[in-house]
């Protein structure tokens, strides 16, 4: 059986067997609907009038929520129109938190495990010394996820993600105590394989390997039974928020976290998941361009610690969780006299290399002319990785991206595979763009999804006209999540610049500042941009009527895409 078609055959196995299976329970909760407001005709002015008093109700909750201005305005919309329609597409599609339950058990297993990281002061005296702002939005993602910075930790920028893959490969082999894995989607087919096959062989020699997926996102991508398969192994895997018809319909909160974590010395992270097209082996949507991030040192103890909490929230079972955080532990023997971040008496975050140190002479080096980029130098600089949840009021990765913006005084170069943005955000682009800064966005030239394209391509023409420039990648589809500014700040992260990963989703980032992997960045930005095409006020206008009239329809219901 060729790729192809194991595929086709797993993804209609998949979708006929889970998703359509939810929709055939939708309808047939609609028909049991109109078929009792048949029944009760007589009685249609009195259920028309409780339906309308609860569909006010429910509008006025929606408006009484912070929520996303345009999110609110489309279900005003649809619930006004159609009530008992709208009320039910808002239960399951709508609604921006779990239950409050769960948002309580969340934030206590969160206080568990955050609590255990601590910020090293001289680090944030030192930092408000060399530039004042950055200590100041480090101080903001501080308080809004609990994720200090530290330094003490090397950081290498893949530009693209084959190597990526080599590299943590090489990783995943030199693993001595546990394995972390944490990912939006996982497609069981050959990249994965290399991986499992990996992951098989650590287990045996007594590694402990943890794997987490979003039952969503891996729709297609692996069978039902994939997840028993695994734990039968040796695997230890947990399905973040799986589909369950009736049961569990609230399926807006996914998991879009992207992290790899191997003994607490070196993590992985960045836009790319664990499935073939991601690394180039498959082209459904052209060249696949993505970006990853790999730390080694003292950081990657925030990434451990957002695998551990993701792994209790879905379920409770770690009583203890020092040892993931102690196991390399940097002595002072290794550190000398350097302040390692942490709190040391409460066994916090930070460890490091030991005897035992994670080798990165596998990171393969070329020229670092454009197109060929090397992996990024061992100095090390500041660096913060972060999550954000659905399950606050704080839209952090958004926060991040605008403060990012209004700081700005020469550059920002932004990638992102969806721009579905608020007022707020486009203000922010619009602002810096009249004030002097070069700011410029690539997006794909292939979509994946051709609606959200259109969506995407609609804020184009008031982005032109204020300055920004806007570039599609012509040779496929780029997914990678990146801002890099001023030859000092980067980010890179899951956080894609659309309604679902700004206010919806699981996310993780990391902040860097001062760090050689922002040269590599900027480099692969000026490089992706001759491999693009610059999007022109005669673009813009070119569209035909049918297709503006289109994206005005879209556009309004974009929160919902």
């Amino acid at each position: 059986m060729t790729y192809e078609e194991y595929f086709m055959k797993n993804f209609l196995k998949v979708m006929f067997g889970r998703v359509m299976f939810t929709v055939l329970c939708v309808l047939l909760q609609l028909a049991w609907m109109i078929v009792l407001i048949w029944k009760l005709n007589q009685y249609f002015v009195w259920f028309s009038l409780f339906q309308e008093i609860i569909a006010l109700i429910v509008i006025l909750r929606i408006n009484a929520k912070s929520e996303f201005s345009a999110a609110r305005l489309v279900w005003t919309i649809v619930i006004l129109a159609l009530p008992l329609f709208g009320i039910m597409l808002y239960l399951m599609f709508g609604r921006r938190s779990l239950t409050r339950k769960q948002r309580k058990r969340y934030a206590l297993v969160s206080e568990r495990f955050t609590s255990k990281l601590s910020q090293d002061p001289d680090i944030m005296q030192t930092l408000e010394e060399k530039d004042i702002y950055v200590h100041n939005q480090s101080l903001y993602i501080q308080k809004s996820s609990r994720y200090p910075i530290y330094t003490n930790t090397q950081t290498t920028f893949f530009a693209q993600t084959e190597p990526a893959l080599e590299s943590m490969l090489a990783d995943l082999k030199k693993a001595k105590h546990f394995i972390f894995m944490e990912y939006f989607a996982i497609e069981d087919a050959q990249a994965f394989g290399r991986i499992k096959e990996v992951l098989l062989e650590k287990q045996k020699e007594g590694v402990e390997v943890r794997l987490i997926y979003d039952d969503f996102g891996s729709i297609g991508f692996v069978r039902p039974q994939f997840m028993r398969q695994l734990n039968q192994q040796g695997i230890q895997c947990r399905i973040f928020n799986p589909l369950v018809p009736f049961l569990y319909i609230f399926m807006n909160n996914r998991d879009h976290r992207k992290i790899t974590v191997i003994d607490n010395q070196v993590s992985y992270t960045g836009g790319f998941n664990l499935a073939d097209e991601y690394f180039n082996i498959t082209h459904p949507y052209g060249h696949w361009k993505d970006t990853g991030l790999r730390l080694e040192g003292d950081a990657v103890a925030s990434h451990t610690t957002m695998f551990l909490e993701m792994w209790n929230f879905i379920q409770e079972t770690d009583v203890t969780w020092d040892k993931y955080l102690i196991r390399c532990i940097r002595s002072e023997e290794v550190l000398g006299d350097r302040h390692v971040g942490t709190d040391h008496s409460a066994i916090s975050s930070v460890c490091a290399s030991s005897a035992e140190a994670t080798d990165c002479s596998h990171i393969e080096t070329t020229s670092r002319r454009p197109g060929s980029l090397k992996a990024s130098d061992s100095r090390s600089g500041y660096v913060q990785p972060y999550s954000d949840t659905p399950l606050d009021n704080v839209t952090l990765g958004e926060n991040v991206y605008m403060n990012i913006l209004k700081s700005a005084t020469r550059y920002v170069y932004i990638s992102t595979p969806y721009l579905i943005i608020d007022n707020e955000m486009e203000k922010e682009l619009k602002l810096a763009a009249q004030r002097g800064v070069d700011v410029r966005i690539i997006t794909p030239a292939i979509p994946d999804k051709k609606l959200v394209f259109l969506v995407t391509q609609s804020y184009y023409p008031s982005l032109i006209e204020a300055g920004v420039r806007i570039y599609q990648y012509t040779p496929g589809f780029i997914h990678a999540k990146g801002y890099v500014c001023d030859d000092k700040i980067g980010v890179v992260g899951t956080i894609n610049m659309d309604y679902r990963s700004l206010y919806l989703h699981f996310e993780c980032a990391t902040y860097l500042y001062d760090c050689p992997a922002i040269t590599d960045m900027k480099a692969d930005f000026l490089d992706t941009f001759e491999k693009s095409e610059e999007i022109g006020p005669d673009y813009c206008n070119s569209r035909s009527i049918f297709i503006r009239g289109l994206q005005c329809v879209l556009r309004l219901f974009s929160p919902l895409l």
